[in-house]
């Protein structure tokens, strides 16, 4: 290195020294709290950098992809900060992140005393509440009440969700020819990386539905009590954060693996014989799990006690698009809704529209100030990624009956499309997006490998 470059690397250095430090003085002066927390955020975040490079070094990846993955944990740091700056000086902190941030350091004390309802995490309609601020309390232990270094960490857990889905296409997918693509896309897709930096459920689900995908991934490959305990507990937690994503995720691990154990493992021979036992079983499993979760929302009242699970989440979705549409502090984001007699059987032959609306819109020309036109950039550019890649998606979609995990991914990829696209917002399905992005980037980017014959007996 010359001394021209040294010298210009030190200066640049110095500069962003300077610029963090400022801040952080200025937090220390006012804020005691504030700035230990912080304090202890970035100390946390120089240990996950370590741990990733670590990890990366390990497993002995290119260091083109090092450098990409810990980049994108850099990168969660100024668009955290991005929403609480947005929250405070836009929007004058009549934002929810606030009610979550009382909450949560209030939790250590409740835990500490033994006061911990657990009543209050099941069989109630504020159980969603209740988990999010039990995960925020734990944080709290490590980073002290912060707002600034919650936030941080809030970026942090986001950017391991998408790390999980990271994992999970590596061990799916170990020599897939568009790596770039995919780790652009899940690191660095402006719509997943900004809504899933935010303190409150976002962040939280797309870290838990992540863990879902590399768990059922690993339990793929080898069938182990760890993923198995992983993959059973995020589905718990998902399901009380909220339950209609919870069951549609475990609808997509169900048909995933009744693929896998008809594919993979195979019914030939003697072995043909178990075949009827195998589907009873599934058939049971499925039936529990629609019960469950009927009772479920039910119990959150998310649904009519006498309704079943299809027509109660039809019912719900009505109201909810029926409502936002209608809801006059909505704004200028939300979009008109026919809401005429037979709006229900409408619904359904429109569903193709409604999910090309949650996925590519709002539009260039339907901005009407600088963040929707921020959102629609984002749109246009995943409207043009995915006629770029249409012709892998398709062979995606053709794989699907035959690769367990490519099948566990379309399932979840169309029913959580299907089921959000009822959102008549577009504030509201631009953050919702980002649930679903992770299973699109997944089958955009995987080149489906033969299924290899089996051998001869």
């Amino acid at each position: 290195m010359t001394t021209r470059a040294l010298s210009l690397g030190i200066s640049r250095d110095l500069t962003i020294g300077v610029a963090l430090a400022l801040p952080i003085a200025l937090l220390a002066v006012r804020y005691e709290e504030t700035f230990l927390g912080v304090v202890l955020a970035v100390f946390w975040g120089l240990l996950c950098v370590t741990m990733l490079y670590r990890t990366q070094l390990r497993a002995r990846q290119p260091m083109w992809l090092t450098v990409a993955v810990v980049g994108g944990f850099l990168v969660r740091v100024p668009l955290s900060l991005a929403h609480l700056g947005i929250g405070v000086l836009v929007y004058g902190g009549q934002v929810d992140f606030y009610g979550f941030y009382d909450d949560a350091i209030r939790m250590p004390g409740v835990l500490v005393a033994g006061d911990l309802k657990w009543e209050s995490f099941v069989g109630s309609r504020n159980a969603a509440s209740s988990v999010i601020n039990l995960l925020y309390g734990l944080l709290v232990f490590l980073i002290g009440p912060s707002l600034p270094a919650m936030f941080l960490v809030s970026g942090v857990v986001g950017f391991f969700g998408s790390y999980f889905f990271f994992r999970a296409f590596r061990l799916e997918f170990p020599h897939a020819r568009h790596l770039a693509l995919f780790v652009a896309c899940i690191f660095y897709f402006p719509t997943v990386a900004f809504w899933t930096s935010i303190l409150g459920k976002d962040s939280w689900l797309h870290f838990f539905v992540g863990a879902i995908a590399y768990a059922f991934a690993s339990l793929l490959r080898a069938f182990r009590a760890a993923p198995l305990l992983t993959l059973v507990a995020c589905l718990t937690v998902v399901t009380m954060i909220r339950p209609p994503v919870g069951v549609t995720v475990t609808a997509a691990v169900a048909v995933g693996a009744f693929l896998a154990v008809r594919t993979r493992f195979g019914f030939r021979g003697p072995e043909a014989m178990l075949r009827p036992v195998v589907y009873v079983v599934s058939a049971l499993i499925v039936a529990g799990g629609i019960f469950l979760a009927s009772q479920g929302l039910w119990r959150y009242a998310a649904v009519a006690a006498e309704e079943s699970l299809a027509s109660g989440l039809l019912n719900l979705a009505v109201e909810t698009r029926v409502g936002l549409a209608t809801d006059p502090s909505a704004g200028g984001s939300s979009f008109a809704v026919d809401t005429d007699g037979g709006f229900q059987a409408r619904m359904l032959v429109t569903m193709p529209m409604a999910i090309s609306t949650f996925l590519f819109r709002p539009l260039l020309f339907e901005a009407h100030n600088a963040l929707a036109f921020v959102a629609a950039i984002d749109s246009t550019v995943l409207l043009l990624l995915v006629l770029y890649r249409i012709r892998p998606l398709c062979l995606a979609l053709v794989a699907a009956f035959r690769q367990p995990f490519i099948a566990f991914c379309l399932v979840a990829f169309l029913m959580l499309s299907a089921g959000l696209s009822f959102e008549s917002n577009f504030g509201v399905i631009v953050r919702h997006r980002s649930m679903v992005l992770g299973f699109l980037f997944l089958l955009l980017n995987a080149l489906p490998a033969r299924t290899p014959e089996p051998a001869a007996r």
